[in-house]
């Protein structure tokens, strides 16, 4: 997957929140819960299952202590929640709160390739994401008007 398609991958995710990050050797695996855009591939599903392979960096770097965490079991109990994501420097860095918005902070991924599963394990296109996505806020907005 293209850095630009990285960075609109974790784009969509916005408000979703990361979990259940495991490393093994350079693939890491990890869900965000987005109950949103889960449910409109089915209504059972509450998140989307990433895959990173070849990753070359992965932490989380607290915004104001500069601290940065690289083991997923440190990473876990920080409760991320995905609030931006820009390119920088051929990583993703995506801006999280931590700890029920107690602090924030970026966590940064530098992989070769992404996968997004559904909870079922079938590959999820990340144009018929960018599609469901889209429809949503759409949806989103006509309700609030």
């Amino acid at each position: 997957m293209k850095l630009e398609d990285q960075e609109l991958l974790f784009s969509l995710f916005h408000d979703g929140s990361i979990r259940a990050i495991e490393r093994h050797g350079n693939k890491i695996t990890f869900s965000v819960d987005i109950l949103y855009l889960a449910e409109r591939i089915n209504s059972s599903y509450e998140y989307f299952e990433i895959v990173l392979n070849d990753t070359l960096e992965f932490y989380f770097e607290d915004s104001e202590s500069n601290e940065i965490t690289t083991q997923p079991q440190g990473i876990n109990k920080l409760e991320l929640e995905i609030l931006k994501t820009e390119l920088i420097e051929e990583k993703i860095k995506i801006f999280c709160s931590a700890n029920n918005g107690c602090l924030f902070g970026f966590l940064i991924i530098n992989a070769k390739d992404i996968r997004v599963l559904d909870p079922k394990q079938n590959n999820i296109n990340l144009k018929v994401l960018e599609v469901i996505a889209k429809n949503y806020w759409e949806e989103f907005g006509h309700e609030l008007s």
